[in-house]
């Protein structure tokens, strides 16, 4: 994943920024893409592009590519179907890898299965921002929330016009943990704070126990940095905002 490598160059820079320096002891990396197998399917236009699906469960398990991406497949580990009651078939693909510093470079993939079944009701919202690479998606169920997934680009999909995430849950930015000096700007490596029952905050690479309309969940900070400066590397580094919630 692009995200990875650069951070893997990142690593290598100046540390001399006065503050906390140094790089997280680990990251990772989740996305997200949806698809159908409509020939008759009108696409949204704008930068904002909103798709609600609900239907029934066919299947989740080994990532198949949809006859019509509705934005780029790229290296997805599992697919969860989705049926409409026009008889599309909705894919939602989706991967979470880790990387542990302490180990080597290498990402290792981590996707962990949802908690549903063949037969039950379901309902996705899935965003993107055709303008970047930023998605996300919410998954619920009759029981509540199933899942939701963020990978945020210069921006967030999920939290677009800083609106909060979900009525019953939120993420936001967080503190500063770690600050490094390249220059040109400073790369900063943020807490996330989640918010719902209670509230979280996690480092990057950091997993815990969130409580969501009474029912615990797993959040994961899978990475949050942003650049303040400009020029030389520094313009070449976006923005990340990436984390789950996962029953």
């Amino acid at each position: 994943m692009v995200v990875l490598a650069l951070l893997g160059v990142l690593a290598c820079g100046d540390k001399d920024s006065g503050l906390l320096a140094g790089e997280p002891s680990s990251y990772g990396h989740a996305s997200a893409c949806l698809g159908h197998d409509s020939d008759d399917f009108t696409e949204l236009s704008g930068d904002y592009r909103e798709y609600t699906v609900t239907g029934e469960v066919i299947a989740d398990g080994v990532f198949l590519d949809p006859p019509h991406p509705i934005n780029a497949c790229y290296d997805m580990k599992r697919a969860l179907l989705i049926r409409d009651a026009d008889g599309v078939t909705w894919t939602l693909g989706y991967a979470q890898e880790f990387i542990d510093i302490a180990v080597g470079d290498r990402a290792v993939d981590v996707t962990a299965p949802l908690d549903v079944s063949a037969g039950r009701p379901i309902e996705l919202t899935f965003i993107h921002l055709a303008d970047s690479i930023s998605n996300g998606f919410i998954l619920r169920d009759d029981a509540g929330l199933i899942a939701a997934q963020e990978y945020g680009v210069d921006g967030s999909a999920l939290r677009y016009d800083e609106v909060p995430v979900a009525a019953d849950f939120d993420v936001q930015g967080g503190a500063i943990l770690l600050s490094n000096d390249f220059g040109c700007g400073f790369l900063n490596y943020n807490e996330q704070d989640f918010y719902a029952d209670d509230a979280l905050s996690l480092s990057t690479g950091e997993a815990g126990t969130l409580t969501v309309a009474g029912v615990a969940m797993t959040a994961t900070n899978w990475l949050d940095v942003d650049m303040i400066g400009s020029g030389g590397i520094c313009s070449a580094i976006g923005d990340y905002r990436i984390w789950s919630v996962w029953r």
